[in-house]
């Protein structure tokens, strides 16, 4: 089986669809049961970022355009390349950046990341808007099958460009697939247990917008202060919201979680949180006892504790822990200090 791969965001985004895409070819190179398998890479003209490794079932075939940098690129990509394809007999092509180059005569697929432009237009320049708006719609209706990354880009696609359900998959990207492997329902467990009422809260569309737009999709890896940033913006904020509403709250943590946690008393007054009572009845206890409290009584829990997950944050920001490391070893891996917090109980300002 050959396969076409559009690689301009393969050799050229450190983030996001880079990624993706990276994630994409080196999967599918690394398949020992796929010795038919050949992968076409199609590389933009001249330097990039990312080299993939030299392998007996990749071919890179690199761009030929005369005009310079990415309006070069653009017509090339919508004039020669759909040539290329169609006369390159491949039996599939797959493009992992939104868009398809033209009609094809082999079957296609593209990846569709979010439709973010429509739901908020404000923060995009028109000419931007309305050319991810004809380029996109018109690459959904071309594809012979559409991978959304989320429900909620499918959703998008179905009630927005108007394109069949059953012709759109969601496959979520790029992380430890025992995330996607476990049951989604803990929430509907603990309000069924314990009879009660649970508040959802979710991050300001606005902030998370301007913020992506600035520094990236993945802008964590760039940086701890980016990461904070991330922090800051999907986990401190609407928190922060949610206690401005309350008298107290009450925590989980453990003085042998990090050094900062050490200082921390049962009984607090936050002055993180204008001054309001903070409560941290466990405080004292070991991760031993924690998972034997949880076991002995029956209370529901984060399944990827079991899977080697002892401390659990976002997907992109949370990987296993190896044997002997730290309970926290798993979160924000890439960084180097040793006594990392997310801003919940630090404040990261000061």
């Amino acid at each position: 089986m050959r396969i076409a791969i559009d690689g301009k965001r393969y050799y050229l985004n450190s983030s996001g669809l880079g990624r993706y895409s990276r994630s994409l070819v080196d999967h599918l190179l690394g398949l020992e049961d796929a010795e038919d398998l050949d992968i076409c890479l199609y590389r933009p003209k001249g330097e990039v970022k990312f080299q993939p490794k030299s392998h007996r079932r990749l071919t890179e075939l690199t761009a030929d355009y005369l005009l310079p940098g990415h309006i070069g690129n653009a017509l090339w990509r919508f004039t020669k390349l759909p040539t290329l394809i169609n006369s390159g007999s491949y039996d599939l092509f797959h493009g992992p950046s939104h868009v398809l180059p033209g009609r094809l005569k082999c079957p296609s697929v593209v990846t569709m990341l979010d439709l973010i432009f429509m739901r908020y237009p404000q923060y995009f320049r028109a000419w931007d808007r309305n050319y991810y708006r004809i380029s996109f719609s018109r690459s959904a209706r071309l594809a012979d099958h559409i991978i959304s990354i989320s429900e909620a880009t499918k959703a998008d696609l179905v009630n927005l460009f108007g394109i069949r359900e059953e012709k759109i998959s969601v496959i979520y990207p790029g992380f430890d697939d025992v995330f996607t492997r476990l049951p989604r329902n803990r929430l509907d467990e603990i309000r069924k247990k314990y009879n009660t009422k649970i508040e959802i809260t979710f991050p300001d569309a606005s902030e998370v917008i301007e913020m992506v737009q600035t520094n990236g999709l993945n802008l964590f890896y760039e940086s701890a202060e980016n990461r904070k940033l991330c922090c800051g913006v999907r986990k401190v904020h609407p928190l922060n919201k949610m206690l401005s509403t309350l008298d107290g709250w009450i925590t989980g943590l453990r003085s042998d979680q990090t050094q900062n946690r050490q200082s921390s008393a049962k009984i607090e007054i936050d002055e993180q949180h204008d001054s309001m009572v903070k409560l941290n009845p466990i405080l004292d206890w070991s991760w031993e006892q924690t998972m034997g409290y949880i076991k002995e009584n029956d209370i529901p829990y984060n399944k990827l504790i079991d899977q080697g997950f002892p401390s659990i944050g976002c997907e992109p920001c949370t990987r296993a822990v190896k044997p002997g490391e730290d309970l926290r070893a798993g979160r924000w891996w890439w960084e180097n200090q040793s006594d990392k917090e997310c801003g919940l109980h630090m404040d990261h300002s000061k």
